[in-house]
């Protein structure tokens, strides 16, 4: 895959992105330089920043770990960083101690929402990834650089 060369093909590959958004841990985190390059649609720019994250996320691609089916009991973990501008969920199944994924949730903050409190943004993320037909109970643990929720179905 090649780097896109003008608004329309960074266009198509945010829609890419988006289709495969339940696949992708962190899509928006991953595709924010991308959006970035859209707000600036009258000229184009992708600078190295852009090149960057493209090249990381084809990497992340070419490694995609294997998704898994749901079952009762599996466990939602909502992470962001301070200051974020995304939030990120994965619906994950813990057997044997080992973690395997089943979906992702990802969202770009857009103005007001940047500036939520961390409790609003796990908040927001949760009303987003309630649209799934999950029902979760909710704990929380943080570590220093990372807020990260962990939200129990049952």
């Amino acid at each position: 895959m090649k780097a896109p060369s003008n608004i329309n093909e960074v266009q198509r590959l945010t829609g890419r992105i988006a289709a495969l958004s339940r696949f992708i841990s962190k899509a928006a985190e991953k595709s924010l330089p991308f959006f970035k390059v859209l707000r600036k649609a009258k000229k184009f720019e992708w600078d190295a920043p852009c090149q960057q994250a493209f090249e990381e996320l084809k990497s992340y691609l070419a490694g995609l770990s294997l998704l898994v089916k749901p079952c009762q009991g599996d466990t939602s973990t909502y992470t962001f960083r301070p200051p974020s501008q995304a939030v990120s969920s994965v619906l994950i199944r813990e057997e044997g101690g080992k973690q395997m994924p089943i979906y992702y949730v990802s969202k770009v903050l857009n103005g007001v929402e940047g500036r939520y409190t961390p409790i609003e943004k796990m908040a927001r993320i949760s009303s987003y990834d309630q649209k799934t037909g999950s029902l979760f109970s909710l704990t929380s643990h943080r570590s220093k650089d990372e807020h990260a929720t962990k939200i129990n179905s049952g």
